[in-house]
């Protein structure tokens, strides 16, 4: 008897039968874990329990992509929880070689049709290039309600409707350039050569990058989005065209008489936003004055310009947005240049500078690290140089007085990190939303280097950087208060309570309540198995939930619960349940040889 009691033993693994008891299992199921739901609660009185419901809070954005799945007041996509599986990451790695340029262009459309708060689908010009679980942005680039922006997942897309999850948090005007535009989702990001993206098109917007990374951003190149905003103001050739005010947030270029009053003449352009504006008024004042284009605004005001006799002709945009860029601007286009229009030489050969188009807008969001021994820019471009040739005024060569273009203001960037550390010196520009320089003028038939009667300097953009440790020993070019920093913990990278729904009560329909909901069904995606199932031997599955791939003798109970039916595979040995089934009938014999 004690020799069969040591070989069941043995057979067990260490678990010591008594007959007529249960047998114990060398691999117990734990006990079902403990959730907070179960089938009395519905957080959100949808009529659909929690354990069964997509969206618990009912605030519109399914659990698996909510920050907060319990709290309705906080609907906040966790966009980059995905880095905890890499099945989600669509996008890979972003590698950029030394020497190359690579124009970043990911999907993107505009908005057809009114979209008002709350909610939950756009129409859009095209959606065919949008998937179910993409991130886009929403971003009102030019328009009455220009810098409202926000984020949402793609819950369906079709040809010309993407279905959203959560529901819209702003209204949006589509008689505004609307642009809706994938933000990746990449691994890593290195980029020694340079990234580019298409410039701002005032038919389908553009120029903004903004990609989240799941591990770290190396720029030892440079990401290169200057002069990719707003255009400038069109110069002019022939002394009677009139030049143009720069572009901006509040609408495309216009001639100056249709941007601000004129009662005096540096006004104009005041009324045009964020962009420069361009001399016009009194012809007389402006015969062979040089006149320039005045500088594009943003964080910070650009500059006048002025004639050649010291007066100021076109005064700049408004200044707009905040630092903490709770809305979002790229940079405004300076002023054009004013044409000569004393008639002197060829009025063809006289041709005012354009004004430079302003900074793009970059938003980046990396999990580990951003490091940029490099740089990334978002700066104005400089105002182009007015022309001038000589002609023929009564046998005298004599040649025009055109003005140079005003520079376009600095765009926005948005730097967000755990470690940010810009290590960039001398030529490497680190981080830099800095104005674009005016245009020289043209007299004579030469282009002027006079600092007097240039185009007027853009303005600053915005930068604002947010990182648990900042290291900036390297170039960092803002306005004069420096960068604006923020919290990094304002931005979720993974749910906090619920990764998953909770919980289900039985999904694959076996009959079987799943173990985290208590219930006895330890895979609840599949309905052969439970703990009626037939059990399989050797092929790596536990079919009846006894927490062991093995068989049982009939009648017997494992884990407070009886066993189903068993089989063997094909090939597979049943050695545990053959040699249990042995040791026991000798056990018997011993018995009733006893008796």
């Amino acid at each position: 008897m004690h020799r069969s009691s040591a070989l069941i033993a043995l057979v067990l693994s260490g678990c010591y039968v008594t007959p007529g008891e249960e047998i114990c299992s060398s691999n117990p199921l734990p006990e079902p874990v403990e959730t907070e739901c179960d089938d009395a609660d519905d957080l959100d009185n949808d009529d659909i329990t929690d354990c069964d419901d997509t969206d618990i809070d009912g605030d519109g954005l399914r659990n698996i992509w909510d920050c907060s799945p319990r709290d309705p007041t906080l609907d906040d996509p966790h966009t980059g929880g995905r880095c905890e599986d890499p099945n989600d990451r669509d996008d890979g790695d972003l590698i950029v070689p030394l020497g190359t340029s690579l124009e970043w262009d990911p999907p993107n459309t505009t908005l057809r049709s009114d979209a008002n708060r709350g909610n939950d689908s756009l129409s859009v010009a095209s959606g065919a290039a949008f998937n179910e679980g993409d991130e886009i942005l929403i971003l009102n680039q030019q328009g009455e309600d220009a810098g409202t922006y926000e984020v949402v997942l793609v819950a369906k897309a079709t040809s010309n409707t993407l279905t959203i999850e959560p529901p819209l948090a702003h209204a949006y005007d589509s008689d505004d350039l609307v642009r809706v535009q994938r933000v990746p989702h990449y691994d890593s990001v290195t980029v020694e050569g340079t990234l580019v993206t298409p410039a701002w098109d005032p038919e389908v917007g553009g120029g903004v990058l903004m990609f989240r990374v799941c591990g770290e951003v190396s720029v030892s190149g440079r990401i290169d989005m200057d002069g990719l905003g707003f255009a400038g103001g069109q110069g002019v050739s022939g002394n009677d065209n009139l030049p143009t005010t720069g572009e901006s947030w509040n609408g495309p270029s216009v001639h100056p008489e249709n941007a601000a009053d004129e009662t005096e003449e540096y006004e104009v352009g005041a009324r045009n936003g964020g962009g420069g504006g361009a001399p016009v008024g009194d012809v007389d004042a402006l015969r062979d004055q040089n006149a320039g284009g005045a500088g594009g605004s943003l964080a910070t005001v650009g500059e006048y310009s002025y004639s050649s006799d010291g007066e100021k002709y076109a005064q700049p945009g408004m200044e707009q947005g905040t630092p903490e860029l709770d809305v979002w601007y790229m940079g405004s286009g300076g002023g054009a240049g004013a044409p000569d229009r004393e008639e002197d030489g060829d009025s063809a050969l006289n041709v005012s500078g354009n004004g430079g188009p302003g900074g793009g807008l970059v938003a980046i969001f990396a999990k580990e690290r951003i490091g940029v021994p490099g740089g990334i820019t978002a700066k104005g471009q400089r105002g182009q140089d007015a022309q001038s040739q000589l002609g023929d005024v009564d046998g005298f060569p004599i040649g025009g007085e055109p003005g140079g273009g005003g520079g376009g203001s600095g765009g926005t960037m948005m730097i967000v990190s755990d470690i940010v550390q810009i290590t960039a010196v001398g030529d490497n520009e680190g981080l830099s939303v800095r104005w674009g320089e005016g245009g020289w003028p043209a007299s004579g038939g030469v282009v002027v280097e006079s600092d007097v009667v240039r185009g007027g300097l853009g303005g600053y953009g915005y930068l604002r950087i947010d990182a648990a440790t900042l290291e900036t020993p390297g170039n960092v070019d803002t306005a004069n208060n420096g960068p604006h920093l923020g919290d990094i913990t304002q931005w979720c990278w993974e749910s906090e309570e619920l990764p998953e729904r909770p919980c289900y009560t039985d999904d694959d329909g076996d009959g079987v309540v799943a173990w985290e909901c208590g219930g006895g069904d330890c895979d609840d995606s599949d309905a052969s198995i439970n703990p009626d199932g037939e059990e399989v031997v050797g092929d790596g599955i536990d079919q009846n939930c006894d927490g062991e791939d093995r068989c049982d003798l009939d009648g017997w109970y494992q884990g407070g619960m009886k066993t189903g039916s068993c089989s063997v595979e094909s090939g597979a040995r049943a050695g545990a349940t053959l040699a249990l089934g042995i040791g026991l009938s000798m056990l018997r014999r011993r018995r009733s040889r006893s008796a």
